[in-house]
């Protein structure tokens, strides 16, 4: 890839740009990439808490298992 070449990747996310986002040239501006990177980060973030909570919960029922416990502790509320 030579400087200044446009990738596959940036083609996509001029597609998805706004026209205010996009500079004569045919590159978008800052702005528009670290919304992406924002928008990817949040996906992430969003997996991560997900995996972390299905962990919890299979620990803990794992714990109620080996304590003897057939049926989940409901709380009190």
């Amino acid at each position: 890839m030579r400087p200044g070449e446009i990738t596959d990747a940036d083609q996509a996310t001029a597609e998805r740009a706004s026209p205010a986002d996009r500079l004569p040239c045919g590159v978008f501006s800052n702005a528009t990439r670290l919304s992406e990177t924002r928008h990817v980060v949040g996906l992430q973030h969003e997996s991560l808490v997900g995996t972390m909570r299905a962990r919890a919960i299979a620990e803990k029922a794992a714990l109620q298992a080996r304590a003897g416990s057939s049926e989940p502790r409901r709380p009190n509320g």
